[in-house]
């Protein structure tokens, strides 16, 4: 799958003069590790980029990242988005780990974009 082609669409929404991403129902979660670990202008995603590579390349087997209030489970076919502090059963989103590096990617690019036409 090359940059660019994904099933899975989103919208860049701007909030209160920041970029938002805004994605279909049931990608929640990536939304929201998007939202507190891709937002800022100053965040490139070279780390979680890093670790998608790993998997993917099969320098490792997978991957466990902890970020700010999620953690992610990584493997060549899919990641696991997991909120540990969620009190319903909608804590974990499952994605290809190649979509989503697709979309974080093109997410960054679009961010960049915004921020520099502001």
């Amino acid at each position: 799958m090359r940059r660019g082609e994904f099933s899975i669409k989103f919208r860049l929404i701007s909030k209160d003069g920041f970029p938002v991403i805004s994605l279909p129902d049931g990608y929640d979660l990536v939304e929201v590790f998007i939202g507190t670990e891709l937002q800022a202008n100053d965040e490139d995603g070279k780390w979680i980029i890093e670790a998608i590579n790993a998997v993917i390349d099969g320098e490792v087997e997978h991957i466990w990242l902890q970020a700010k209030y999620l953690t992610l489970n990584l493997n060549s076919q899919e990641t696991r988005i997991i909120d540990p502090y969620a009190d319903d059963c909608k804590n974990e989103c499952v994605i290809s780990t190649t979509e989503l590096k697709t979309i974080l990617l093109d997410w960054i690019s679009v961010r960049d974009q915004y921020y520099l036409s502001q």
